[in-house]
């Protein structure tokens, strides 16, 4: 049910901005990739609950250097409509609480001045 608002929000990212790394938009299954990045890593869609949409998305995954196995890298992107309202930080702060759980010790995060 959250693939094609998930998939909306990187894309706008993609044609509008710099956060996402595609040169293109990314197609509907992009979410399924996505599913499949994230296996065994805390994921999360946040929800307006009063709207009933989602207007945020993050992930917790393993940082790209696999030598560095106590670090992990977050990944977040908030619609914009929503951005600079404190909601990324509540993403940030549950990604960093797994983290910890999972015993990394560090976390590496991309972040653009368009979803701060």
């Amino acid at each position: 049910e959250n693939a094609m608002p998930v998939t909306e929000i990187f894309n706008d990212y993609i044609e509008n901005g710099t956060a996402a790394f595609a040169d293109a938009p990314l197609p509907g299954a992009f979410f399924s990739m996505l599913l499949e990045m994230t296996a065994g890593y805390p994921a999360y869609a946040v929800v307006d609950a009063s709207a009933g949409n989602v207007i945020e998305f993050c992930w917790l995954s393993a940082y790209a250097l696999r030598e560095f196995l106590e670090n992990g890298q977050n990944h977040l992107f908030i619609a914009r409509e929503h951005a600079g309202k404190g909601m990324g930080k509540l993403c940030f702060d549950r990604l960093e609480a797994d983290a910890r759980q999972m015993g990394m010790e560090n976390i590496i995060a991309e972040i653009s001045l368009e979803t701060a």
